[in-house]
């Protein structure tokens, strides 16, 4: 079984005028590359950067992102930035990646709806 129901692809390809017609208007879709959805996320992420507000940081939900980050190693980076009326410190971490699977975001994305914290994906470049 090639294709499942419900799984997600990305495919990559070009648009080219037809090869075989003489309107220049006349193009097609040439797939060049098909991948799972799951596959793309580890290939073209290449840091999470968490921006957390400080006056919404406490000590539980500080050992909370500790034992989240050691539970998924990985190799996503990893960059905090702490934000305080207007002003930001980032520190990216040199020591710290993440795998960026399943049960790690939704235990991100429980932390955003509980406010204070947001989250940004970076793109590798190609």
């Amino acid at each position: 079984d090639c294709l499942v129901e419900g799984w997600f692809l990305v495919g990559r390809g070009s648009v080219e005028q037809r090869r075989v017609r003489y309107d220049p208007n006349d193009v097609e879709y040439k797939v060049r590359h098909i991948e799972l959805l799951a596959d793309v996320r580890e290939k073209f992420i290449a840091r999470l950067r968490l921006q957390i507000d400080i006056t919404a940081l406490d000590e539980s939900r500080l050992d909370h992102l500790g034992r989240l980050v050691e539970q998924h190693p990985g190799q996503v980076g990893l960059t905090l930035e702490m934000h305080d009326d207007g002003t930001a410190l980032e520190m990216p971490s040199r020591t710290r990646k993440i795998e960026l699977n399943v049960g790690f975001v939704e235990a991100l994305e429980a932390l955003v709806v509980e406010g204070g914290v947001k989250y940004r994906l970076e793109m590798a470049k190609q």
